[in-house]
């Protein structure tokens, strides 16, 4: 139950679907992930800054292109 998703349950946030990646881009080493896609909401709640600082580090340290990680850091916090 990642980020809060419960299976069956009809209000999740996000949806869970089965990807394949590749372990270090090696295609020889095919890996089935789980991703979480969120649902659009029409008044989403704004993360708080614990989040927020998460998943920034966590696009640095995945090395994100640099875009997306000041598109992230823009992103405004609630309480």
């Amino acid at each position: 139950q990642a980020e809060g998703f419960v299976p069956g349950r009809l209000d999740n946030a996000y949806n869970r679907e089965d990807c394949q990646v590749y372990l270090d881009g090696d295609e020889e080493k095919p890996l089935t992930v789980s991703i979480y896609i969120a649902v659009k909401q029409d008044n989403p709640p704004l993360p708080n800054l614990e989040y927020k600082k998460l998943i920034v580090e966590g696009a640095k340290f995945w090395q994100l292109p640099l875009e997306y990680s000041k598109k992230l850091e823009q992103i405004e916090v609630g309480p």
